[in-house]
C-alpha cells in the first residue's frame, strides 16, 4: 500500500465526528440523550425478551410453542415486549422512526406496569427544528 491510503488519527476522528453529526441530524447535543437512550433501552429489552423465549423454547423443545406460551402468559418472561415493539419490527421501519420508537416505549410501558413509574414525559419531547446544525462540541481529550 502507498501513503495515499494512510489515515492519521486526527483525520479519522474528524471524519467519524462529522459522520456522527450527519447521522444525529439537527438534534441539540443536550437533547440527543432523549432520543438515543430510549433506542438503547428498547434494544436491550428486546434482546432479553428474545433470549428468554429461546430458553423457554429449549425447555419446551419447540419455538412456536414457546412463543405461544409467552403470548398467553406474559409472566413467563421478565418483561413482555409486544410484537410491534420488538427490535426485529422496529429495525424495519423506514419512515416516522421517532414516532415508532415513542409508540414502542408506550406499548412496553403499558404491558409492563413496573416500568411505567408514572414518568414517561421523556418520550414525548418534540424534535428540534430542521434548520439546526451540528452544535456538539468536542472535548480536547
Amino acid at each position: 500500500m502507498t501513503d495515499a491510503y494512510t489515515l492519521d488519527l486526527p483525520t479519522l476522528e474528524q471524519w467519524l465526528w462529522d459522520a456522527a453529526c450527519v447521522i444525529r441530524g439537527p438534534i441539540d447535543a443536550a437533547k440527543y440523550k432523549d432520543y438515543i437512550l430510549p433506542l438503547i433501552f428498547l434494544k436491550r429489552l428486546s434482546d432479553v425478551f428474545e433470549d428468554e423465549v429461546k430458553a423457554l423454547a429449549a425447555e419446551q423443545g419447540d419455538e412456536r410453542l414457546a412463543a405461544a406460551l409467552v403470548e398467553q402468559d406474559h409472566g413467563l418472561v421478565t418483561f413482555y415486549i409486544p410484537p410491534e415493539a420488538r427490535w426485529s419490527t422496529l429495525a424495519k421501519r423506514t419512515q416516522k422512526i421517532g414516532e415508532g420508537l415513542t409508540d414502542a416505549v408506550r406499548w412496553v410501558a403499558r404491558e409492563n406496569p413496573v416500568l411505567d413509574g408514572g414518568s414517561t414525559a421523556w418520550i414525548s419531547t418534540p424534535p428540534p427544528p430542521a434548520s439546526a446544525s451540528c452544535p456538539m462540541t468536542r472535548s480536547a481529550n
